[in-house]
């Protein structure tokens, strides 16, 4: 989704087994004012249905990505920091929740 270099890797840093409730909606509401999100996704644990802690974040532009990405990385949401960087196609290849699409 989006041109490449537009679609961001988004991690908040968890412990191994922590339960976190921070969804997709929450992501975009987090990133949609630095640009025009074409989704906003939170990667979901398969079985139990809770989050695995990352998503990806897909803006028109890749110019808006880089915006996004230099104000948000190191940043703190519910209590997590936040690590961001360009996504890579393998990386992608996981997401299996329905995203959120603008």
């Amino acid at each position: 989704v989006g041109p490449p270099g537009a679609t961001l890797f988004v991690a908040r840093q968890m412990r191994r087994g922590e339960y976190d409730n921070f969804d997709s909606h929450d992501l975009q509401r987090a990133f949609e004012k630095y640009g025009t999100l074409l989704r906003a996704t939170i990667t979901l644990d398969r079985e139990t249905g809770v989050s695995k802690g990352f998503g990806f974040v897909s803006f028109s532009t890749a110019e808006e990505a880089d915006t996004a990405m230099q104000a948000m990385h190191g940043t703190m949401i519910g209590g997590k920091r936040l690590r961001i960087e360009k996504a890579t196609a393998k990386q992608e290849m996981g997401i299996k929740e329905k995203p959120f699409e603008g």
